[in-house]
């Protein structure tokens, strides 16, 4: 018996795992179907044209349920690099899910799971318009890395890119090219 359980450690640490599975593929019949099962008006870019993209949020994909968030990635022609992910939900009485773990002295801690209501922050970052909307860039902390947060409000969706490979002119072009 602990040469069989041995043997399948064993194997099972020498297979390979691969991190980048696909959760959904991104094509337009999948985006219809999220089109019309959102509760805001779901944002596709338009002028990025890249090959291998996913659903990463929500997980797992239940085309029979409404869904209230979006997280889109694209990659690179590998499929191994995130090039830009944009999260999307309604802008209005949409509610957060925030953890907080409390830990206490004697290294006993507490979790607790609370909802507040979702506030965009307009005093932080650079003003930005996308297609006549107000926005925010806020770079990354480090100068030498591109890109950043790019965020706006359109049509009562709220629309969040993050980037580190595309910079702050490409984030805006592909943010103007989202409808």
């Amino acid at each position: 018996m602990r040469t069989i359980m041995l043997v399948l450690l064993t194997i099972i640490f020498l297979l390979p795992i691969n991190h980048t599975a696909v959760l959904a593929n991104l094509d337009k019949q999948t985006i219809n179907d999220l089109k019309e099962l959102t509760d805001f008006k779901l944002l596709i870019p338009k002028k990025l044209s890249i090959k291998r993209s996913e659903i990463k949020e929500p997980y797992p994909l239940d085309l029979t349920k409404s869904i209230g968030k979006v997280r889109l990635h694209y990659f690179d022609r590998t499929g191994e690099n995130l090039l830009i992910g944009i999260t999307q939900h309604k802008a209005t009485n949409y509610q957060e899910e925030r953890i907080e773990i409390i830990v206490h002295p004697n290294n006993q801690s507490e979790t607790e799971i609370k909802f507040v209501e979702f506030t965009p922050n307009f005093e932080k970052g650079e003003e930005i318009v996308i297609n006549g909307n107000e926005g925010r860039f806020v770079p990354w902390g480090q100068s030498w890395m591109p890109g950043g947060i790019l965020w706006w409000i359109d049509h009562d969706t709220y629309i969040e890119m993050d980037s580190s490979h595309f910079n702050k002119k490409q984030m805006i072009k592909i943010a103007n090219s989202m409808k």
